[in-house]
């Protein structure tokens, strides 16, 4: 809230002369509870944010995967294909069976090409698992912190409740005292010394 001049009616009020120097702070206030709560905030934006990362990680190698099935799904089929070409030709068996040759080397290197894409996808699901590792000792560290967050705060509620009763029962007592003394001086002529107790000293008011 900005500092509020009366330029009409007092606009000398609140005017310096001489240069202010800054910062001109001299008591800071640090608050344990907000700074507990905005580093739990913290723990949970940097978490929510690796479960995205990995989610869009797993969806692109997934994309991927299925990609590249299909296609040794579609070169599988053209060699079959082939082999059922040749065979309806007529070709003599030598030539069938060199190209047949040649036709499962063609399919054991796409077969090892599809072991070696199996061997990717359990290494993913390997690197997963420690992922889900380091998100369960996350969430064990947050529950920590929430658990001592919840401790702070029911002792602050259990001082400031003793607080609450201890300034009500000055209150009371200073209430007492003020009706006791009123009641002395409408009820009596003269003006009978009072006596009240202020912090634990008792003083006489004449």
């Amino acid at each position: 809230m900005g500092l509020f001049i009366n330029n009409k009616k007092h606009p000398a009020i609140f005017k310096s002369k001489t240069k202010l120097t800054e910062p001109n702070q001299a008591v800071y206030k640090q608050d344990y509870l907000s700074e507990l709560i905005e580093k739990q905030n913290q723990a949970n934006a940097e978490l929510q944010s690796s479960l995205q990362s990995l989610e869009k990680s797993l969806k692109k190698q997934n994309r991927l995967q299925a990609t590249r099935v299909k296609r040794i799904g579609y070169d599988v089929q053209e060699l079959a294909d082939r082999q059922i070409e040749q065979i309806d030709h007529g070709n003599d068996v030598t030539s069938l069976l060199e190209t047949q040759s040649k036709r499962n080397a063609e399919l054991a290197t796409k077969m090892e090409q599809q072991m070696e894409l199996q061997r990717d996808m359990v290494k993913q699901i390997a690197n997963q698992e420690i992922f889900q590792e380091e998100v369960i000792s996350r969430l064990e560290n947050q529950e920590a912190l929430t658990e001592k967050l919840i401790r702070k705060v029911d002792n602050f509620r259990s001082i400031l409740y003793e607080r609450t009763h201890f300034l009500a029962d000055k209150i009371e007592e200073g209430y007492n005292a003020t009706s006791s003394y009123i009641h002395e001086l409408v009820s009596s002529s003269a003006l009978p010394p009072l006596r009240y107790k202020l912090k634990g000293s008792e003083k006489k008011v004449d």
